[in-house]
This record gives C-alpha cells, structure tokens and sequence, in this order.
C-alpha cells in the first residue's frame, strides 16, 4: 500500500494540470458578468425588423454599442412596416428566418406565440422584473412571457401651461371637475376628450381595480361591464359630461381642440404628443387624478411594442442577448430620444419634460387585452361610452353591451 501511495499522488497530479490546462483553454468563453450568457465566437449577422425611419436609427445606434462589446456579432437593420410585420413574420418564418428578431404591437404576440413562431424571454423573472407590470402582461401569453417589450403608450392627464400652473392641477377627480365646471366659455374649455374612444374610457371602466376580462387579461369569459368598479368609474365619466360641456360628436377630434390652445386639460394618451409639439404648444403630462379615497392616480390602458426573437433564427441565444440590452437604462433612453416612444422600464429621466408624467402614469397601468373577441369587446364598449357621455343611463347601456357581446339564445318550441 505505501508503494502505491506515490503512484496514486502522481496520478492525482497529473490529472489536476490537465484539468487545470482545459479550464485555461475554456476560459475565454467565460462571460464575466455571471448572468450573461455565453455567446457563440464565430462570425454571425443579427437581423432586425424594425420600424422604418427613427426605429432603424435606434437599432443602428445599439447595433454600435454592441458590437464594441461582441465585435464578431453584427446587428443589421431592416424597415418594415409595423401594420405588416405580423404578416411578413407569418408568411416568411415557415420557409427560414428572415428576421432573428421583430417588433410588433402586443396585440400581434399571442397569435404568434400560439403558432409557435418566437420563442419566450429567456429569463422570464429577470424580464419582469426589469418592466413595468403592464409592460410585462402586454407581453405574457398562458403565463409565459414571450419576448422583450421596448415601449409602452398610455394615456395621461395634458395640460396647456399658458392657461394652468401645475400647482393648480386637480389632483382628485373631485377636484377635476370643480376646475371645469369653473373655467370655460364659449371659446375656452376646462377639460376635453375623446368620449367615443374605448381606449380613454377603458381608464374610467378600470376603476377599483376592476379589468377586462380578469386581472390577467386573459378570461374571455370575465366581460367585468357590470361590477362594482365598472359603474362607479363609468358614473364619473359621466359627470365630466356636465363639467366639460361639449357632446361625443363634438368631442371626436378632442385633440384638436387642446392644440388650438383652447382647452386647459385634456385626457388623451402618449401617441398625441408629436400633434401638440407640432402646433407648438407649450404643455405638460401628469398622471390622472386619484379616485376617492385612493392615493395613487386611476388607471389607463397600454399599449406595448415587442422586440420578440424568431423562433426560426439560427441564433437564438444572441438575438435574445441583443433584444435584453434592449431593456437597459441606457437603451431605453436613447430610443425614447430618437424615436419619441415611452419607455418601458422606469427612467428617472428630465428630459423630455412630458415623460416623467407618463413614467408615472405607467406604473398604474394595465395592458390592453388580446384574447379573442377583444377587438369586439372595445367595439361595443365604446359605443356603450359615447351614449352615456350623451345621457345614457349607466346600468343600462353597460347591460347592452353585454347583450350585444353575449346574445342571449334563441328559444325555438316544437311544432304542434
């Protein structure tokens, strides 16, 4: 035994230093930050579809940063148009990526997901983690999390900074309409909107945490027209009729309104603002007012875009390394700055000076629906909201909605 006692110690020695030899060679495919994966180190080409114009700006722009990082990895641009990218996905994924990575609005992510055509974020709690919450649900299809949203829209509170200060902005419902009832005329109006628009009226429907089609937005069953929070926000909406003075006809193009300088406040969302800087207005974003008894501000709808990794791409590990870069500090900044889009993560940003309005506004928001019949669903309510606006009862133009979502069966008798 002692005689083998040396020869086992050599042995134990030498395979040590081939150990040690191979984890030398290993080393260089080691990524220091732990949470990064470890990327291929051969020479590849990621390409992007992406909106034409300033989206192509922004994905050349990160495509630079990171290929200081990678340089073996080259990011390619491509325009498409956002109304077409679902279909071009759709028509071209079967036969070969064309795109290792898209965006699309979120509405388009559960029909692409359920055909199996992107694959889900690769850490689905750090992802979640990095958005806001309805940045996150926009995204999530049967609980899974399917890509990497970059933006979010929503609607906020406008005012026009040369007829409100800011420290007379109405910080509870209440006090909304007390400030409308009050300012106004023939020419001048203290709060406009669009009435017939489901997407502003989805934040009165919201109240007291009541949502469409259930708290995930995925029970086509959960219409939510009838509760508790869906009459009471709907019975506020309602009262701005009175304080705003103007009918839903009037009120179709309320944007247009605001940017004549001719109203104090106007509740509309995020996809407004080019109009109002185009008319040179000089206004500001806060979030809504907060309801009764609530501290933080009533909810609104979002909308989000999805940067989402084709599940036919031949390089899915750094497509999907590319699109998390996205969701940086860093990114999200300079694409709100090239593109004008919201970000999607929280930014403690100044410039431009509307954003901090909308950050905050978001971080109350809830994603706007895409199980089916959610085109129906915002058809029926927002005609539902335009004749309450005009004086409809409340119960009773939400209980036709219902009806007319879900149509009571026809009762046939047998024939003598």
């Amino acid at each position: 035994m002692k005689r083998l006692l040396p020869l086992l110690l050599a042995a134990m020695m030498l395979l040590a230093g081939c150990m040690d030899a191979e984890e030398e060679e290993a080393s260089p495919d080691v990524p220091v930050d732990p949470d990064e994966p470890v990327l291929t180190s051969r020479d590849i080409t990621l390409t992007v579809w992406t909106d034409p114009g300033a989206g192509v700006d922004f994905i050349n722009q990160a495509a630079e940063l990171f290929n200081q990082r990678y340089p073996n990895i080259t990011v390619q641009a491509v325009g498409v148009d956002s109304a077409d990218m679902a279909q071009a996905v759709w028509a071209e994924s079967a036969s070969g990526a064309r795109a290792d990575l898209f965006i699309v609005p979120h509405t388009d992510v559960r029909q692409l997901a359920e055909a199996l055509f992107v694959l889900p974020a690769r850490d689905q709690t750090r992802t979640r983690n990095a958005v806001f919450p309805a940045s996150a649900q926009a995204a999530t299809v049967g609980g899974v999390l399917y890509g990497y949203p970059v933006t979010t829209d929503t609607a906020a509170l406008f005012y026009n900074k040369r007829l409100i200060e800011e420290e007379e902005l109405p910080e509870t419902w209440e006090d909304l309409l007390a400030f409308a009832r009050g300012f106004g005329g023939e020419e001048r109006h203290g709060l406009v909107m669009n009435p017939q628009s489901a997407h502003i009226a989805a934040s009165f429907l919201g109240a007291r945490g009541n949502r469409p089609f259930g708290p995930g937005g995925d029970d086509p069953e959960a219409l939510n027209l009838d509760t508790h929070g869906a009459i009471e926000g709907m019975t506020i909406f309602k009262e701005l009729r009175g304080a705003a003075g103007l009918s839903s006809e009037e009120l179709a193009d309320a944007e247009r309104i605001f940017a004549s300088g001719r109203a104090a406040l106007c509740i509309t969302g995020s996809w407004s603002v080019g109009r109002f800087l185009s008319a040179g207005m000089d206004f500001g974003v806060v979030p809504l007012p907060a309801l009764m008894g609530e501290e933080t501000a009533l909810t609104s709808l979002a909308f989000s875009r999805v940067m989402l990794v084709n599940a036919y791409s031949e390089h899915p590990d750094e497509a999907s390394w590319f699109a998390w870069q996205l969701l940086s500090e860093e990114m999200q900044t300079l694409r709100m700055e090239l593109t004008g889009e919201l970000p999607s993560v929280e930014l403690a940003v100044r410039s431009p000076p509307y954003a901090a309005g909308f950050i905050g506004q978001l971080a109350v928001a809830y994603a706007a629906p895409s199980v089916p019949g959610a085109s129906a669903y915002w058809s029926a309510f927002g005609d539902a909201a335009a004749r309450i606006w005009d004086g409809g009862d409340v119960r009773g133009e939400l209980s036709a909605a219902i009806a007319e979502l879900r149509p009571a069966p026809e009762i046939t008798g047998e024939e003598d």
